[in-house]
């Protein structure tokens, strides 16, 4: 019965849409807080790990700079293979259509080879 009393006032609260601003000041204060906490957390566990970064970055110093670069490196070295194997893909099939595309990817080839050269250990 109770329950039934409730639930036809909560339909009529939203029918007639009946606010009850104290209790939702409550909810929307709460919900707040909880974001703030979060986004604190959040925050801390951030600053602690850049600190920690810095500090091994630090600690390993030039081993660091080289592991860097190195994947770096190595991430070009993967595009560069990537483009070459689509530039003899459409070498093989010479099409009218592909002919713009095969320049733009010799170039991005060619730029990936300059940017290559450039990062140094």
């Amino acid at each position: 019965m109770l329950t039934a009393a409730e639930d036809s006032l909560i339909e009529y609260n939203i029918e007639n849409r009946i606010i009850n601003y104290g209790e939702q000041t409550k909810q929307v204060a709460s919900m707040d807080a909880a974001y703030r906490m979060m986004d604190n957390d959040l925050l801390v566990n951030y600053s602690t790990s850049k600190a920690l970064i810095d500090f091994y970055e630090y600690k390993l110093g030039d081993v660091a700079k080289l592991i860097r670069t190195n994947n770096e490196f190595m991430d070009k070295l993967h595009q560069m293979s990537q483009l070459n194997t689509q530039i003899s893909t459409m070498e093989i099939t010479p099409d009218e259509k592909n002919r713009k595309k095969l320049e733009e990817q010799k170039n991005m080839l060619s730029n990936a080879e300059t940017k290559t050269s450039t990062i140094s250990p």
